[in-house]
């Protein structure tokens, strides 16, 4: 089974396809935020969904299932939960299921839109990942709306933006919205990964998200918040470590 090489100060766990994960099991671990100035990519809307218990789903082997939590002098006046499972892609890119549980009726969420790239879609509601590879200051930040827009971008260094480095290859996103809760699958195909420059390299992952309340404030939701103030692309919030095997694309002929 494959599970994270290491997960830094944070518990996980892994799920079997026929093992659902009870909600009183899952994780919650520590985030972070940042944001530079772009142009808005979607614009916001309520859904007004009731709040209701769902219950847990299958989720496929080999998964791991984290959970977020919001910057703790920043709390949520709204009540909600944020899990992400994570696996590996069939082409060794990295395959994240974002889950928001709460009352959505509370909450800002984008409509649906054509699927496409977009700037400052975390300026409302809008789940991400920044990844970067084992002893490498480069990294590449991706944001996934519920809209279905997304976007990605590369790093030489902590917010040194590389317009040269961001990947060709885009992420596929899927969205279901249900009875309380918010769905987003966003698969990152392996070229758009960071390349690895050893054999080896690890991958660490930053698990985010920002939640648009009806109110209009923000809050940011991450793995661990390692500074003062929410900061995302702080190398320290990067929590979760990743076997670099399990994000090879796969050998010709390999079944």
């Amino acid at each position: 089974m494959w599970v994270p090489s290491r997960m830094q100060g944070a518990p996980i766990m892994t799920t079997g396809t026929d093992r659902p994960l009870d909600r009183d099991q899952s994780p919650c671990v520590r985030p972070t935020r940042a944001g530079t100035a772009r142009a808005s990519g979607c614009r916001p809307g309520p859904v007004g969904d009731k709040m209701r218990p769902s219950r847990p789903r299958l989720i496929p082997t080999p998964t791991v299932l984290l959970g977020l939590a919001p910057f703790p002098q920043a709390r949520p006046k709204t009540s909600c939960t944020i899990e992400v499972a994570v696996r590996p892609a069939p082409d060794g890119g990295l395959a994240l299921r974002y889950r928001l549980r709460g009352a959505l009726d509370q909450l800002v969420i984008p409509p649906a839109h054509t699927p496409g790239a977009a700037d400052g879609l975390w300026r409302h509601t809008c789940f991400e990942a920044f990844v970067a590879r084992a002893g490498v200051s480069a990294y590449r930040e991706f944001n996934f709306s519920p809209c279905s827009r997304w976007a990605v971008y590369a790093f030489r260094g902590y917010r040194e933006r590389d317009p040269g480095g961001d990947p060709v290859a885009a992420p596929l996103l899927a969205v279901a919205r249900g009875d309380g809760h918010l769905e987003v699958d966003a698969t990152i195909p392996a070229a758009a990964l960071p390349p690895a420059t050893a054999a080896g390299a690890d991958l660490q992952v930053g698990l985010t998200a920002v939640v648009e309340h009806a109110d209009g404030a923000l809050t940011y939701w991450a793995l661990r918040h390692p500074a003062a103030q929410p900061d995302f692309h702080h190398r320290d919030g990067f929590a979760l470590r990743l076997d670099a095997a399990a994000f090879a694309p796969p050998l010709q002929g390999r079944p």
